[in-house]
């Protein structure tokens, strides 16, 4: 595995693409992915890893290394949609998105695709989940894409349906530019007179892509300890992670779709997040 993971990172990095090995396996608890290893220090980051240092992590990780990711938005000249669907062309025809059929592609282990796209240079906000209320989501700037050739035990494996040698890298369908652009108008900052009947301030309406690195690293450590808490400790760790949430600004929906299936969240659902953002979003109010 590991000789494979280095030629496809070899490979990767003569197409321009910044790539790290990492150690990914699935959650017993929430049946999501998880990265253990080679990837949490770096998310978020803008720099450019050269292919040297990305062999040098290979090496440190060894035989535990099981999986690449490529990192998406400039960097890469990257935009990916990721498709959790059994029949992902039939769910970007629901949204008018037509994909060629010489796009490059690769299967997840869930039997959904990544679609891969050149990223347009005056875009923003191309990091987006749930696109069209549908199980559709993007990875543009400051993202990630677990690629082939990883492999997670009890998972199942990432493959190429059209690799790279053998499709095209394109620019994006129009349609998608449009829905990107409509899902971004949407996320914009709600009027004040929204929050006055219920007291609650108005925190802003970033979406991730529009935070500092920084701030993302903050984000997605509190949510790894949230992820991790044992019981007894789940709410004030779930309260940790809105509470950077309200204090950075970000966008309260996208926030949820990060929470959904970590701790109490995913236990108690929408009510308690509500519960939970609301208590921080008042405690926030100076008085």
């Amino acid at each position: 595995m590991k000789d494979t993971i280095r030629n496809s990172l070899v490979d990767y990095f003569s197409r321009g693409w910044v790539t790290l090995p990492v150690r990914v396996v699935i959650n017993p608890d929430t049946g999501k992915k998880e990265y253990t290893e080679g990837l949490l220090p770096w998310r978020g980051k803008k720099k450019r890893f050269s292919r040297d240092f990305s062999l040098k992590q290979l090496e440190k990780l060894g035989v535990r290394a099981n999986g690449v990711v490529v990192f998406t938005g400039h960097n890469s000249n990257l935009l990916v949609i990721d498709v959790d669907s059994d029949t992902p062309e039939v769910t970007l025809r629901d949204l008018g998105i037509t994909v060629p059929e010489n796009t490059v592609r690769a299967s997840t282990p869930r039997g959904g695709r990544h679609f891969y796209f050149t990223h347009p240079k005056k875009l923003a906000g191309t990091t987006l989940a749930h696109i069209g209320g549908k199980a559709v989501d993007i990875r543009g700037a400051r993202g990630f894409i677990t690629a082939p050739p990883t492999e997670i035990s009890g998972k199942g494996k990432y493959f190429w349906i059209v690799s790279p040698d053998q499709g095209i890298i394109q620019p994006p369908p129009a349609k998608l530019i449009q829905l990107i652009r409509r899902h971004n108008r949407i996320k914009r900052i709600p009027p004040k007179a929204a929050y006055v009947s219920s007291g609650i301030k108005p925190i802003g309406g970033k979406s991730l892509s529009q935070l500092s690195s920084k701030q993302q690293e903050i984000f997605f450590k509190r949510l790894e300890n949230a992820r991790k808490a044992i019981v007894g400790q789940r709410s004030s760790k779930d309260y940790c992670v809105l509470d950077w949430v309200v204090r950075i600004g970000m966008e309260k929906e996208e926030a949820w779709e990060y929470v959904k299936d970590i701790g109490k969240f995913r236990e108690r659902g929408r009510d308690y997040f509500e519960q939970t953002y609301n208590a921080v979003a008042r405690k926030s109010i100076k008085p």
